[in-house]
């Protein structure tokens, strides 16, 4: 089944929807992505050359380094992921529902990401006191790589097509309730 946010007729239809301002709170949102999505790029850079380096037989202090980045975007990550999930998606559900819909799509995906940034920290916690050679690096940096595309592809949705109609379908009053919402999150 083809995602929702895939389908050209939602593309199409949404696309008027991008011409309007968006509220307070859906602003924030989107202003949100621009350093995580460029924190995500260089940490998927930083993990690209991790496991490639022929004259490299231990690869474990790059992948330490590699893990301090990844929890340090981690960090930066879960306060967004948390803000949308505690105000945007259960306003947007009561309009969209969640099944086999963008909403599920979203927190599926959001869920995709913590669960690879997870996984690259269990591994890494498995190698303390031994050496990483080149495929166990690759396969844990893998993990990362997967995280950071999937936040960038998602933050792109969320902003090409999810938030517009945001704007759309919520009232004034419930703009006004996410933006409580976020500054009690913030706070």
């Amino acid at each position: 089944m083809k995602p929702l946010l895939a389908d050209t007729a939602v593309q199409a239809a949404v696309e008027p929807l991008r011409q309007h301002a968006l509220c307070e709170a859906l602003q924030q949102l989107k202003e949100e992505h621009v350093p995580l999505v460029q924190a995500a790029e260089r940490l998927g850079r930083l993990a690209e050359g991790i496991g490639s380096g022929p004259d490299v037989e231990d690869w474990t202090l790059p992948l330490e380094a590699l893990g301090r980045e990844a929890a340090a975007f981690a960090e930066q990550l879960e306060p967004h992921l948390l803000r949308e999930e505690a105000g945007l998606f259960p306003v947007l559900t009561l309009y969209m529902g969640r099944r086999a819909g963008p909403m599920e799509e979203m927190e599926q995906e959001q869920e995709h990401i913590r669960s690879a940034l997870r996984r690259f920290h269990y591994a890494l916690r498995q190698t303390e006191g031994t050496t990483a050679d080149a495929g166990e690096a690759q396969a844990m940096a893998d993990l990362v790589q997967e995280a950071c595309m999937r936040f960038v592809k998602l933050a792109a949705k969320e902003e090409r097509v999810l938030l517009p109609i945001a704007e759309q379908l919520l009232t004034a009053d419930e703009k006004e309730q996410l933006m409580m919402t976020y500054f009690k999150l913030i706070c």
